[in-house]
């Protein structure tokens, strides 16, 4: 569901910048009359920018996951979905150290 709202607001974005840019051109090249919305959104051309811009910005926030996590070696050393927070940084080395990656003196003293 989450895709699918995305898809149609990032559709919105792209259709509403293409008509508040060359709205009347569209409509004479399909030979139709403007649509009253269409005069609406060009007499309020930056209120209706942002309005598209929000929408699209709320459609592509439904993709987003938080997810972070690093792998070395397709071997997982931390997930923020399992733990619920960023890592630290002797964390990271631990969780290296545990693979069997053996951290250098500079690397461990600059945490």
């Amino acid at each position: 569901m989450a895709q699918w709202i995305a898809y149609i607001t990032n559709i919105i974005w792209l259709l509403g910048i293409a008509l508040l840019m060359g709205g009347p051109t569209i409509c004479k090249v399909l030979n139709v009359a403007e649509p009253d919305l269409l005069k609406k959104a060009r007499e309020h051309p930056f209120q209706t920018f942002i309005g598209l811009f929000i929408l699209n910005s709320m459609g592509a926030s439904q993709l987003s996951t938080g997810a972070f996590e690093v792998y070395v070696d397709d071997q997982l050393v931390f997930s923020k979905l399992a733990v619920g927070r960023m890592p630290s940084g002797p964390e990271l080395l631990s969780g290296m150290k545990a693979l069997g990656y053996i951290a250098t003196q500079s690397a461990e003293s600059s945490y």
